[in-house]
């Protein structure tokens, strides 16, 4: 029979190999919860014991996971989604001729733009981003309401 410390760190590397495909934190706080048993393992021997260390061990390391990712990456912010960015106003920061593709600075960023309305659009004209297709935000001339 196979000794439960070899079972436990088995788990644990399966859950590494997992997250390296899948990239998301859930694999790896079930392999370093496996991976933390298979060393309790050599203090006690109790079945029922371990698989209660390796849950809490689990969800403790999700958890933390979870808060330090959210905190490197910035998940919780939508601030740059382009839906967040409609209705806004944004500063043409390259001359726009109607219905052609230029550039817009929105919340410090520089965004690719199409003008939708008729007039030709000047550096340092205030537009509203009324829509984006793709990644393209759609403005128009404020004076075009």
């Amino acid at each position: 029979m196979i000794e439960t410390w070899i079972l436990w760190m088995i788990i644990g590397i399966i859950g590494v190999i997992f997250e390296i495909f899948h990239c998301k934190f859930y694999f790896f706080s079930i392999a370093s919860g496996a991976i933390l048993t298979g060393l309790f393992s050599f203090i006690t021997n109790n079945i029922p014991i371990q698989i209660v260390f390796f849950i809490l061990i689990s969800l403790l390391s999700y958890i933390l996971i979870k808060n330090i990712s959210h905190k490197i990456f910035d998940f919780k912010s939508n601030h740059n989604t382009l839906s967040s960015l409609v209705g806004l106003s944004a500063r043409v920061v390259r001359k726009m001729q109607p219905y052609k593709k230029g550039y817009v600075m929105v919340k410090g960023k520089e965004w690719l733009a199409f003008n939708n309305s008729m007039s030709e659009l000047s550096l340092d004209s205030q537009v509203t981003i009324t829509g984006f297709q793709g990644n393209i935000l759609i403005v128009n001339s404020k004076e075009d309401k």
